[in-house]
């Protein structure tokens, strides 16, 4: 099926959103990680139910989405309070909301902030989670790692270690978001700010996504997520890796719109 791009202001930013099947009301919102953007979901549009509509998001200095004013930087509240009012303008039924890696940053603080929002959370390999990708982007966000990154080899490393065999342009873009990222990253540190205690007094249905080959989320975390959630199930993807989305879509897909 063919996708309609829109442009909708959210938080500073010109926001990217890649809408399939848009007629129906049975949506899930998309948010990607970090180093993608709203085609990180776009195997999702050749396979989508025709029950259902999908709307991926670019998240900022993502896709092509695009700053507003030249210093703005990301507020994850109101960013995800801005989404929300758009979610609820244009939806009119509560919704499906995908999450993949640092997007689950953002989708958290919206589900915390709008719960009535939300008929379902699926997350899959969530950021905020796991200690090493938290100390990470709190590293990245401190006035030490600041002042190193503005030389883009320090970040360069990072970008390659997250994004492994990244190139050219594709590479340049990451470290500029990278280098924003750290800049707002006390607006997303979702423990810091008491968020993820929150998620465990909602009763919206919960569903973990995590692939066997992931070598920046184990397996074996599962429970450390699940814990933090009402009405949690947890689903493998066999023989992928960070991306079970891009490795597996059919199998995702399944398990995403299971009623």
């Amino acid at each position: 099926m063919n996708p309609i791009t829109e442009f909708h202001r959210i938080n500073e930013f010109d926001t990217e959103i890649v809408k399939y099947n848009p007629k129906v009301k049975n949506i899930i919102v998309a948010l990607h990680g970090f180093g993608g953007s709203a085609g990180t979901f776009r195997n999702f549009g050749k396979i989508l139910p025709e029950t259902h509509s999908l709307w991926s998001v670019s998240l900022p200095w993502h896709g092509n989405t695009k700053q507003l004013h030249k210093d703005s930087l990301l507020d994850g509240q109101t960013f995800a309070n801005d989404l929300a009012d758009f979610i609820r303008k244009e939806a009119n039924n509560k919704i499906t909301l995908l999450a993949h890696s640092f997007g689950a940053r953002i989708a958290a603080i919206l589900a915390v902030n709008h719960p009535n929002l939300i008929k379902k959370l699926v997350f899959i390999a969530p950021g905020g989670f796991y200690k090493p990708e938290d100390f990470m982007f709190r590293f990245l966000s401190s006035p030490l790692c600041r002042f190193i990154s503005k030389r883009d080899f320090v970040l360069s490393a990072v970008t390659g270690f997250l994004i492994p065999g990244i190139k050219g342009a594709k590479k340049e873009k990451a470290i500029i978001a990278l280098r924003n990222i750290g800049q707002s990253f006390k607006t997303v540190n979702v423990k810091k700010l008491g968020i993820v205690d929150h998620l465990k007094t909602f009763d919206f249905d919960f569903l973990l996504i995590l692939g066997t080959k992931d070598r920046l989320l184990p397996t074996s975390y599962a429970p450390k997520i699940t814990r933090y959630f009402k009405n949690a199930s947890f689903v493998s993807i066999d023989g992928s890796g960070h991306l079970p989305m891009v490795d597996n879509p059919k199998k995702v897909m399944e398990v995403i719109t299971e009623e």
